[in-house]
């Protein structure tokens, strides 16, 4: 695009003033307003009957944009929701805590994990077995 100086002869039109960003028509006399220091550009014809449209498309699809947005996000904390409702009901309809074994099967489990063997039960299960020897039950 070429660049205009201020009080320069041109064509008339809009010239947009690059340091206020403001538009300016050329005075009657064809020249821009202002000095030598000031820039100007011409604003296509096209641009100007472009920006109503693209005005009229923000008014109308920032709200459809709003509620799109807040649609989405709604969305996400539902399924967020019920993913945590389902993974807590599945632990609560399936506990892994067991009433009738939970102490008794822990002692034994520690025993055999350390790989040695349960010295207790051995001598019991030798006097139970001395036991049912000495009275001639099997």
């Amino acid at each position: 695009m070429k660049r205009y100086r201020g009080n320069q002869p041109v064509e008339p039109g809009l010239y947009l003033h690059l340091r206020r960003l403001a538009l300016e028509s050329p005075r009657s006399d064809g020249r821009l307003p202002g000095d030598e220091g000031d820039e100007y550009r011409r604003v296509p014809p096209l641009a100007l009957l472009a920006a109503p449209v693209v005005g009229g498309l923000y008014v109308v699809l920032l709200p459809l944009v709003g509620m799109a947005m807040m649609t989405w996000v709604a969305g996400t904390k539902a399924v967020e929701l019920l993913t945590h409702a389902a993974a807590a009901s599945g632990r609560v309809s399936r506990p892994a805590w067991k009433p009738g074994t939970a102490f008794l099967s822990r002692a034994k489990r520690a025993h055999t994990a350390t790989g040695g063997e349960d010295t207790w039960a051995a001598e019991v299960k030798r006097q139970l077995d001395e036991r049912s020897d000495e009275r001639g039950t099997p």
